[in-house]
């Protein structure tokens, strides 16, 4: 059974002749411990999506359902144990981290908020449970952003992410900011963090070789539409929309040897 159903979603910004519609009758399902690739330009809707389904923005209409759960049927209450549920890894971790807080705090705090009757201490152990998790050395728990490489940074993030022990997780272009060698690595601690878990993942991303290292299916998404959506391998290989095909020229290898 899919963990996330998305179901004919719509959202315009704006009223009149200057209304965008930024998500335009899109559906898709997330099944459990798998990833879903949602791919398209700048602008084509994915962060938007993305918002959506993890409940901090809502949609004009249609519908979401998270394990036979439809979120319209859910109180305040509701949605905040959903949201403990999920969770993001952003693209630019330097941006996504407070400096003025030591990495150690940052993957803490989520629990901070969630947990609020959990004990310093067993607060502590899952932030290094989580560490670990994300290849960490514990180590850099008392340091700050600005002290780490990018790729520290990116795995700070991960483990922010996952502290809470999350079942849904979006990744926001996880890899764009950083260079070839460190996205390998990232891609593959991604990899056995779900193996691990059993999360499941929407991968928010306009690079294709991400999409070949994590996703087993895939929607395009162009202009707030999906164009073209199935099996990884079968789009890849045999693309039926043009807009597709142009995604697909413009692919990047990953270095996976390093």
């Amino acid at each position: 059974m899919s963990r996330l159903e998305v179901q004919r979603l719509h959202k315009i910004y704006g009223r009149g002749d200057r209304s965008v519609k930024a998500v335009d009758d899109v559906s898709f399902s997330v099944a459990a411990g798998s990833t879903l690739g949602l791919i398209g330009e700048s602008g084509s809707g994915k962060s938007t999506l993305g918002r959506i389904c993890l409940g901090a923005e809502a949609a004009d209409s249609g519908r979401i359902v998270m394990d036979g759960v439809d979120f319209a049927s859910l109180d305040k209450a509701g949605l905040a144990r959903w949201r403990r549920r999920s969770s993001i890894v952003l693209q630019e971790p330097e941006l996504a981290l407070n400096p003025r807080r030591t990495v150690g705090q940052s993957v803490s705090e989520p629990l901070d908020v969630h947990f609020k009757d959990m004990s310093k201490a067993d607060r502590r152990a899952r932030g290094e449970q989580a560490f670990e998790l994300a290849h960490l050395s514990p180590a850099l728990w008392n340091r700050y952003p600005a002290e780490l490489s990018g790729g520290q940074q990116q795995r700070v993030g991960i483990a922010r992410a996952m502290v809470t022990e999350p079942e849904f997780v979006v990744l926001d272009e996880p890899t764009a900011s950083l260079d070839l060698s460190v996205r390998s690595r990232i891609l593959d601690t991604l990899c056995e963090v779900q193996e691990a878990m059993n999360v499941s993942y929407l991968l928010i991303t306009h690079d294709m070789s991400t999409v070949s290292a994590l996703a087993s299916d895939v929607a395009v998404l162009f202009r707030g539409r999906v164009v073209e959506a199935g099996p990884w391998r079968s789009v890849r290989r045999n693309p039926q929309n043009r807009y597709t095909r142009q995604l697909l020229s413009a692919v990047l290898t990953v270095d996976r040897s390093t």
